[in-house]
């Protein structure tokens, strides 16, 4: 996917690094987000929330976010990567957010619902617009049983 380069995501100086925590900070001010209403760690919060409920196995989502593991035992015997499963998960996670777009995109409060500020005009519909915030929550336990392992 990433050709010769490690991160999908890379640094803008150096693409042998990964996107800082700056940049997606940046993007989201660029969108009209302050701090209080998203930051970039709560995107992983979300995700991580979210795989859990819709029934993924702990460890694979552990190590999809880098996280290594607590237990100091069995970090020094476990080393698996569950590369096969994260990769059904992460396919899983993105139908997951098609579906959440393409609802919103069908749903008549598209927009920054309830906001005074106008909509800025080169801002993308984004996973977390205050319109989709509640119908990503709720749609959890209608969309997450297909994408749930067997």
């Amino acid at each position: 996917m990433t050709g010769r380069f490690p991160y999908a995501f890379p640094n803008v100086r150096s693409r042998f690094r990964p996107m800082s925590d700056g940049a997606l900070i940046s993007a989201s001010r660029r969108m009209d987000y302050t701090s209080e209403e998203i930051t970039a760690h709560g995107f992983r919060s979300v995700a991580s929330t979210l795989l859990n409920e819709q029934g993924w196995n702990v460890d694979a989502i552990e190590r999809q976010l880098a996280h290594g593991e607590k237990n100091s035992v069995r970090a020094a015997y476990n080393h698996a990567r569950y590369l096969p499963e994260r990769c059904t998960m992460m396919q899983a996670w993105s139908d997951y957010l098609d579906q959440l777009r393409a609802a919103a995109a069908e749903s008549p409060a598209a927009g920054h619902a309830g906001s005074a500020k106008p909509e800025n005009p080169n801002s993308r519909t984004t996973l977390l617009d205050r319109a989709e915030k509640s119908l990503f929550v709720s749609s959890v336990n209608r969309v997450a049983p297909a994408a749930r392992p067997s």
